[in-house]
């Protein structure tokens, strides 16, 4: 077991505080951007500019990217990784729901370019707005606000229009709730779909079916849509966390050139005890690499437990590493 303890690495570790890697300067001019931006890149593609005469969709095909990577440099290596693969995982996403299922349809049919652009820079905002102190100090008032607002929309939505298929959309996204312990990120990411999803529908970029398979009812849009969101933040999150956590393993059993010799093994018994505790922490420990904001729980040289904060962790198993630089954005 070996660990490196420079002044300049960073641990890699269930706990990260992901506000210390964002340049607070750009972030809140992103966020102030990101209203009229996202009101922009929809109005060039909506039916308004099309009977003025405006092919606009490549323009927002252009500006969407280009948004998002301005909002993904200031984060932390993790949660770059997670946006970067929620493009994908997106756009299987809107194949699925649009394509196959046939929930909704865009106005040129197909899937938009940006459209999967779109939902990273809403993981992205609805991240940099969760770590926000004022959201943090105030936590528990902020989710319970918020469960009652989406609550209420959907409730309402249930029992005046008869939208069955937010009912179930709400019911999926309860449990979902329930099982990530309530986490405000969820619940702010329902606030910014609705946003994008009145925007789209008055600009008739899309539109929602009323009758999905003849079978249930909803409105245009639905006020649950939110839900197939967080269900791809989830899938992308959980995603980020296995690559990372499998990179950090990978790091920490490479050599040492340095010292002329490969770091000490651990014995076959102890490995698989090893690879079976991450293996059973990864689902919690992974959405946690992500999402929390408290300090990892340091050693003295700058190490942090891996497979143990993920509640496995066997004592015996060489568990501490610390990988990677800090890195200036």
């Amino acid at each position: 077991m070996y660990n490196r303890s420079t002044n300049h690495q960073r641990p890699l570790g269930p706990h990260i505080d992901h506000a210390r890697h964002m340049n607070t300067r750009h972030v809140p001019m992103l966020l102030i951007a990101f209203w009229p931006l996202t009101a922009l890149v929809l109005l060039l593609d909506s039916r308004a500019a099309a009977g003025l005469g405006v092919a606009g969709q490549g323009l927002s095909d252009l500006l969407a990217p280009a948004f998002l990577v301005l909002l993904i440099r200031p984060l932390a290596p993790e949660r770059q990784l997670l946006a970067v693969l929620f493009v994908p995982i997106s756009a299987v996403g809107e194949g699925l729901f649009s394509l196959v299922l046939g929930l909704y349809h865009y106005r040129l049919g197909g899937v938009p370019v940006y459209v999967p652009f779109g939902h990273a820079i809403l993981l992205c905002v609805g991240l940099y707005l969760a770590d926000t102190p004022w959201l943090q100090r105030y936590e528990r008032r902020v989710r319970a606000a918020l469960i009652f607002f989406h609550g209420g929309l959907i409730g309402g939505a249930f029992v005046l229009l008869g939208d069955t298929l937010s009912a179930i959309f709400g019911g999926i996204f309860a449990l979902v709730l329930l099982r990530q312990r309530g986490r405000p990120f969820y619940l702010i990411m329902g606030v910014l779909v609705l946003y994008i999803e009145l925007l789209g529908t008055v600009g008739g970029n899309w539109r929602w079916d009323l009758a999905p398979w003849g079978v249930l009812h909803t409105t245009n849009p639905p006020t649950g849509a939110f839900a197939c969101y967080v269900i791809a933040d989830i899938i992308a999150m959980k995603t980020a966390a296995r690559l990372a956590l499998g990179l950090a393993r990978r790091r920490a059993a490479r050599p040492r050139p340095w010292f002329g010799a490969s770091a000490p093994r651990p014995a076959e018994g102890d490995q698989a005890h090893a690879g079976q505790d991450d293996d059973h922490g990864q689902q919690a420990a992974g959405i946690d690499l992500l999402m929390r904001q408290r300090d990892p729980q340091r050693h003295g040289d700058d190490r942090v437990d891996v497979g143990i904060a993920g509640g496995h962790g066997r004592p015996h198993v060489p568990q501490q590493i610390a990988i990677g630089a800090e890195s200036d954005h």
